[in-house]
């Protein structure tokens, strides 16, 4: 418990998600692109397209990686920060352990039954399985801790 960040970082690390989330999206999406005509609305053609610039390939492989890095070291500073309170310690460690002994299953799991079905190139396999795994290792930290510090100690609670 020594190397987490201090309970300040939770917001910070909550508003750095936010805003790399937001830039993964207009990278991926025509959001880059229509932000350029919001910049610089003299270049629009005259049916309305926007042509793209010379840079715009750059700069949005920029704009993802940066939002990508951005969301990671949120997270980080997020689910690192320290909790108030013993139970929320005890409470983090139970739902690091379930995400990590699920997340062992499903990788085994998704791994077999790819690997039977056989019509999948293993190059297009093993990113895909993991990045569910990891997403979902997060994804089940995330439900076990809301449901155990918001649902289920508020059931425990004395009337």
């Amino acid at each position: 418990m020594r190397f987490l960040l201090p309970s300040k970082f939770r917001i910070a690390g909550l508003v750095m998600m936010v805003a790399g989330l937001a830039g993964v999206w207009l990278a991926t999406s025509n959001g880059l692109i229509n932000l350029y005509r919001i910049v610089d609305p003299a270049k629009a053609l005259a049916n309305g397209s926007y042509p793209y610039p010379a840079d715009f390939w750059s700069v949005n492989q920029f704009v993802g990686f940066t939002s990508i890095s951005l969301t990671i070291v949120g997270l980080l500073a997020f689910f690192f920060s320290r909790e108030q309170d013993e139970f929320m310690y005890r409470v983090r460690l139970e739902s690091l352990q379930f995400a990590a002994v699920a997340q062992v299953g499903v990788t085994i799991c998704l791994s077999a039954y790819f690997f039977f079905k056989g019509d999948i190139p293993l190059e297009n396999l093993m990113p895909a399985i993991i990045t569910i795994s990891v997403v979902g290792f997060w994804l089940l930290h995330i439900i076990r801790y809301s449901y155990i510090v918001y649902f289920k100690s508020e059931a425990n609670e004395p009337i």
